[in-house]
């Protein structure tokens, strides 16, 4: 489990005005409500009106899909591969093809209504603005401004390479980004170059264009914020890849979520900036190979990831909050499981995959079981408060495993952090109240350095926490600080263990020897002369001594050792670290990575 820290920044509510649209209401748990599957895999998003879903697959049939039900109203085959999405204006589909044919599809019945040769493949979604359908072709890299009721040409632009994956058109202003490194702002009237960006790379992502800024990715994943009439430099964000081919690593396109710009990484990471300065805001692990920005919904993002599974963020924070995979997941590769972010419509969510499934989910639409763990989990926030570390939160599923720790085990956790520049014990009580920090080393002037962990082990009783400190690079001391919270006494200058189990006293290991200190009087008895593997003079010893006096488990200079104090034998030597006994002595317990933990 992990204790993590409340959201801060913008504020949840503030993102779920800010990305919230009237008829977008879907909530986990989603689960499918229908699917259908084609052999070659759907590339492009699907593009849901009227109540219909138009999708392509990569084997280059275009299917027109009822949205309540997934029945298939028409297909339409073109001659070669189709990668592009169906962009649907005025009663039209428009698609390109790998066959270098650009259609106008009648959403009625699927038929062509004029269909047009242009010089190149087409490899990116066409768009539609001011009576032109505009596209570009891959391999040649002209763009083609087409009357989008007739198919006649209007103007072309050659650019200086091929075009990659999108262009967007907006205050009537064509952006489309070439192999070539170049950014061309043309007239979408007249084909008039206005500006030109030159970048660090090839240029192949989508651009985007929200509030006067065009927002462009490169493939070394760094972002370029443009005025969108000068194309003059706003920001740019550092480059993450050094090195980069002359082609894509990732193509992934860019989201605005109120105050954050949203983007998938060449690493399959997913990345969070401030739209004001690019400064990052989060970025998630590596545990899901995204290669999309999720969609945005409320307070939370559905972004679908390249093993073909779908996952729920925060969007202020980038944290996993629910997961669906599917029945067989896909090997992550460049083109692989979901590449574009989801669409979601009403209490539908709709994804297509590369396994070759286009998928409709079912989300809960007024969202009373999502809101009842959300409050459920900002309770816990507010009571946590302080004790979660910085720049993490919680999924769900950890906030509901706490709740029910806390009701199953009253008491209270005590740990340690160098949060504050040194090594302090903190506390808090297993419902989420009474957060404490015990000690305040970090807060000294002249602290004693003390440059190792510090263990606590509270005691039987509950009254009282003994740890280790002490001077940098010297033997260890047993010191002790009321669990309640108070001014923390240094013991004896020994290396303390364990408790025994009457609290009465406790071990500690010097010259190589076990012995017991007694609480009340001070007094301090040697256990075992059996002479020890460790000396007891190094900084951080951990281990414990079961309560027979039969064996002590601790972490030598090199290993984990199960050592029997009659006759000096190792029992059991173990990699990893934090050797400890249970309570009863029957099983030593340790660490044998960040997240394995292993009994023997």
């Amino acid at each position: 489990m992990r204790l993590t820290e409340p959201c801060r920044g913008v504020g949840w509510l503030a993102l779920w005005l800010a990305a919230s649209g009237a008829s977008a209401a879907v909530f986990p748990p989603l689960k499918p409500a229908w699917q259908i599957h084609c052999d070659k895999g759907f590339y492009a998003p699907p593009t849901v009106a009227g109540g219909t879903v138009y999708a392509a697959d990569v084997g280059g049939e275009v299917r027109a899909v009822s949205l309540s039900d997934g029945t298939v109203r028409w297909s339409f085959a073109a001659k070669d591969s189709v990668y592009s999405a169906v962009t649907v204006a005025a009663g039209l589909g428009y698609v390109g093809s790998v066959d270098k044919t650009l259609y106008a599809l009648d959403l009625g019945s699927g038929k062509p209504k004029w269909s047009k040769e242009l010089d190149g493949v087409i490899y990116a979604t066409p768009a539609v603005a001011d009576g032109l359908v505009v596209a570009g072709t891959g391999e040649t890299g002209t763009l083609y401004a087409l009357d989008a009721q007739t198919g006649e040409e209007r103007w072309n632009f050659p650019m200086g390479r091929r075009h990659g994956s999108g262009l967007a058109v907006a205050d009537g202003m064509v952006f489309a980004g070439s192999y070539d490194k170049h950014l061309y702002a043309i007239e979408l009237a007249s084909a008039r170059l206005k500006w030109q960006f030159v970048g660090d790379t090839v240029l192949d992502s989508e651009p985007l264009v929200a509030d006067g800024v065009l927002y462009l990715k490169q493939t070394n994943d760094s972002v370029c914020a443009l005025d969108a009439k000068s194309g003059k430099l706003v920001w740019r964000t550092p480059p993450a890849v050094k090195e980069t081919k002359d082609e894509p690593t990732t193509w992934s396109p860019l989201t605005r979520v109120g105050t954050l710009l949203l983007f998938g990484l060449s690493d399959g990471r997913l990345q969070a900036v401030n739209v004001a300065d690019g400064k990052p805001a989060w970025t998630t692990d590596a545990g899901s190979p995204y290669a999309a920005p999720p969609v945005a919904v409320g307070e939370l993002g559905f972004a679908g990831s390249k093993d073909g599974s779908l996952a729920a963020l925060e969007l202020e924070t980038g944290g996993k909050v629910w997961e669906w995979q599917p029945e067989k997941a896909s090997a992550p590769a460049l083109l692989s499981g979901i590449m574009w972010p989801p669409v979601v419509t009403g209490s539908r969510l709709l994804a297509a995959s590369m396994d070759g499934q286009l998928y409709a989910f079912e989300g809960d639409p007024d969202g009373k079981q999502w809101q009842e763990q959300r409050r459920a989990a900002l309770s816990w926030r507010e009571r946590l408060g302080p004790a979660v570390a910085s720049g993490l939160t919680p999924t769900a599923a950890e906030m509901q495993a706490l709740a029910a720790f806390g009701q199953g085990c009253p008491g209270f956790v005590v740990w340690e952090s160098n949060r504050d520049g040194a090594w302090d014990l903190f506390r808090v009580s297993t419902d989420g109240t009474g957060f404490l920090k015990l000690t305040h080393f970090a807060e000294q002037k002249n602290p004693l350095a003390y440059a190792s962990y510090l263990r606590p082990r509270v005691s039987p009783d509950g009254a009282q926490v003994l740890f280790e400190y002490g001077k940098k690079n010297a033997p260890g001391e047993a010191w002790l600080v009321p669990a309640a919270g108070g001014e923390p006494q240094m013991v004896t200058k020994s290396e303390p263990l364990n408790w025994t189990p009457d609290g009465k006293s406790f071990y500690f290991v010097r010259d190589s020897r076990l012995f017991r200190h007694d609480m009340a009087d001070g007094g301090e008895t040697q256990v075992s002369d059996t002479h020890l593997p460790i000396s007891g003079a190094d900084e951080g010893l951990v281990g414990s001594v079961s309560p027979d006096l039969k064996t002590i488990a601790y972490r030598s200079p090199e290993r984990n050792e199960c050592f029997r104090l009659a006759d000096g034998k190792v029992l059991k030597t173990t990699g990893g670290c934090e050797a400890q006994l249970t309570p009863d002595g029957r099983f030593m317990v340790w660490v044998n990575s960040s997240k394995a933990f292993r009994a023997w």
